[in-house]
Parts: C-alpha cells; structure tokens; sequence
C-alpha cells in the first residue's frame, strides 16, 4: 500500500472513530481523544476495567496558574473552580472503566461549567495519577 493510501486509510478510521465517539458520548462537554483508542477497533477498551479500586477521585489537571486560561483569575476564583468527583464501583463484580469515568465526568457539574468548559485546552487525552499509591486521577486535557 502506497503512502498516500496508507493515509487515507488512516484518516478515514479517524474519522470513523471520533464519529463512533460523538455518538456514545453526545453531550460530552470536552472532546474525547484518549491516547489509548486511538482506532476504531480500539473502542473496546472504553468498557474494559480502568481499576480494581472501589472509588477513585478524577481531578482537573487544567485549574492552575500556569495554565495561560487561568493565569490571570484571581486566586480565589482559582480555589473557586478546583473540584474532583468521585467514581465508585457499581458492584464488585464490575471495575471502574473508561466509559463509566467519562459518563461520570459529562453529568459533572465541574466541566459543564461555562468558565471551565470555555477553556481551550479541552481536548481529554488522558488519565494519570501523581503518586502511584493514590486513588487521585487526573484528567489531561490538551489543546
């Protein structure tokens, strides 16, 4: 397959994937574009366990004063606008999965905020956690 091909395959599944995402998740207030599904093939891992814990916290990594949105909000509003939710197992048979986190993340007051959802870095790639033996995760939004 030449070059130009191989491009156009690409893309095509690109755009099937994020269409597939528009659709399961019509009033995400963010884009969805995690690094790990990176394919249509890869939806899959939206239901597969995140987590074996019985609750995580899910932080915005965006609320800071180096982020160029907010550097110059008054600190106060800063502290206003931090916020986590908490995800919990719906039972011990079920993990914590992606799909569950980002369903739980839409219906968050926090990022259906106008100020939050006004931020242009708002592109979710990712999950990550600071300390490797805490139930805090981060969501990180990119531009």
């Amino acid at each position: 397959m030449s070059y130009e091909e191989n491009k156009k395959v690409d893309e095509e599944d690109f755009d099937k994937l994020n269409n597939e995402i528009r659709l399961q998740f019509p009033d995400a207030p963010f884009t969805i574009s995690l690094s790990v599904i990176d394919k249509y093939e890869d939806l899959h891992k939206l239901d597969e366990p995140f987590t074996d814990e019985e609750f995580i916290f899910i932080c915005d990594d965006r609320i800071d004063k180096h982020n160029y949105y907010y550097s110059e909000w008054p600190e106060e509003e800063l502290n206003d606008l931090q916020d986590f939710i908490v995800i919990e197992r719906e039972s011990i048979e079920k993990p914590i999965t992606l799909r569950q986190i980002i369903n739980e993340m839409i219906k968050s007051e926090h990022y259906t905020d106008e100020d939050i959802s006004g931020d242009f870095h708002n592109f979710l790639v990712d999950f990550y956690r600071k300390d490797e033996d805490s139930m805090e995760y981060y969501a990180d939004f990119e531009s």
